[in-house]
C-alpha cells in the first residue's frame, strides 16, 4: 500500500433509503422554498436560501440556531446531471456570499476556504438512495460533528418529505463511512434489529456470508473461532474467479456490545488493522459503530483508495435487508 499516489484526506460519506421518488427528493435539495424545510441539523431553521442551479452558478444558505444566531454559506455548482448527480463547492460566507473563514463563526479546526460536495440521486423500487460525499474536512471532531450535522439534515428532508405526502414521521436509518485523521476510519450504521440479533449476525457463520462485504463477491468462512484470542478466516469470491482472502485475530469479544479484532488483506500481507465494533441500543433497533485503526497513513489511503465505503456501505445495506427478510418470515408464520 505504500505507493498509493492518491491523496487522501479527512472526508465523510453518508448513505440514506429516503421514502420518495428521485425527482421529489432532487426537487427538495435544489427548490430554495422547499430547502428552506430542511436545511440545517436539528432545532436549527433555514431562513435563506437562493439557488442558481447551472454550472458556475451559486447558491447561498442561510441556517439559524435555537438562539437566533445565523450561518451563511456558499459555494459554486461545478457539475449538475439532472436528477442524477450534484457537485458543488461549499465555504463559510457572509451574509452577502462573500467567503469568510471557518473562525468568523467561531469553529474550532483548521478549515480550508473551500470543501467539495458531491450528492448522487439513484431510485430503486420508488425509494431514493442519496449518497452524500464532502472532502476536506479539518482531521479529527470536526469530521464526526459535521457527519452529524448532515444526518440531522436528512433526518429533516425525510420528515418533510413524508409529511408532504401526509404520512407520519418515519425511522431514520443511517450510514456514515468519516476519514477522520491520518490513520483512523470510523463508522456508524443504524440497523432495525435487537443488539442481540446483530452481535449474532457479526459471528455466525452462516449469517456472515449472506451480508459481508459488496454484493457481486460471494463470501466463505474458512475459521472462525469468535472468543478472546480466537482467529478468523474469510474468502471471497468474484465472478470472474479472483479470489480475495482476509484474516485477523480477536483481542475482546463481549456479546452482545463490543467485538475488537485486527483484520489483515491477504493480497497485502504484512498491514495490519485494529477495528473496535460497538453496538448500542437505540430504542429496539442497534447503533454499530466501528473506529478502525491503521499502522500507516498509506495503509488507511491504500483502503479509502480501493473502495472500502462501498464494501461498508454494501454490507449495511445487505444485513439490513436479512434482518427485513427475517421479519416477513416472522410475521408470516
Amino acid at each position: 500500500m505504500n505507493q498509493v499516489a492518491e491523496e487522501v484526506g479527512q472526508q465523510l460519506s453518508i448513505v440514506r433509503w429516503i421514502d420518495a421518488s428521485k425527482n421529489d427528493v432532487w426537487d427538495a435539495w435544489t427548490e430554495p422554498e422547499q430547502i428552506m424545510e430542511w436545511w440545517g441539523p436539528e432545532y436549527f431553521t433555514a431562513p435563506s436560501a437562493k439557488v442558481d442551479l447551472r454550472v458556475g452558478g451559486h447558491y447561498l444558505f442561510c441556517m439559524r440556531d435555537p438562539q437566533g444566531k445565523d450561518y451563511w454559506s456558499t459555494g459554486v455548482y461545478k457539475e449538475i446531471a439532472d436528477r442524477e448527480r450534484i457537485v458543488a463547492t461549499d465555504s463559510f460566507s457572509d451574509d452577502k456570499g462573500n467567503i469568510v473563514p471557518a473562525v468568523y463563526y467561531g469553529m474550532p479546526g483548521n478549515w480550508p476556504e473551500e470543501l467539495l460536495l458531491t450528492v448522487t440521486f439513484k431510485e430503486v423500487g420508488g425509494r431514493t438512495r442519496l449518497h452524500l460525499h464532502h472532502t476536506g474536512l479539518p482531521p479529527g471532531d470536526v469530521v464526526e460533528q459535521t457527519a452529524a450535522g448532515w444526518n440531522g439534515s436528512l433526518d429533516k428532508l425525510e420528515d418533510f418529505l413524508l409529511a408532504k405526502r401526509g404520512k407520519p414521521k418515519g425511522l431514520h436509518d443511517e450510514m456514515t463511512f468519516m476519514v477522520t485523521n491520518e490513520r483512523e476510519i470510523k463508522t456508524r450504521n443504524i440497523i432495525n434489529a435487537y443488539p442481540e440479533d446483530v452481535f449474532i449476525a457479526y459471528v455466525d457463520p452462516e449469517m456472515i456470508p449472506n451480508w459481508w462485504g459488496p454484493r457481486e463477491l460471494m463470501t466463505s468462512i474458512v475459521k472462525l473461532d469468535a472468543r478472546q484470542g480466537g482467529e478468523w478466516r474469510f474468502v471471497q469470491q468474484d465472478a470472474k474467479g479472483n479470489v480475495y482472502g482476509f484474516h485477523g485475530k480477536f483481542i475482546a469479544v463481549e456479546p452482545p456490545h463490543r467485538i475488537v479484532q485486527t483484520m489483515e488483506y491477504e493480497g497485502m500481507p504484512g498491514h495490519v488493522m485494529a477495528e473496535e465494533m460497538t453496538i448500542d441500543n437505540l430504542e429496539g433497533r442497534s447503533l454499530i459503530r466501528t473506529a478502525a485503526k491503521f499502522e500507516t497513513h498509506d495503509d488507511m489511503k491504500g483502503m479509502v483508495v480501493s473502495d472500502m465505503e462501498r464494501g461498508v456501505f454494501e454490507g449495511m445495506e445487505r444485513l439490513q435487508e436479512v434482518f427485513a427478510k427475517k421479519e416477513k418470515i416472522t410475521i408470516k408464520a
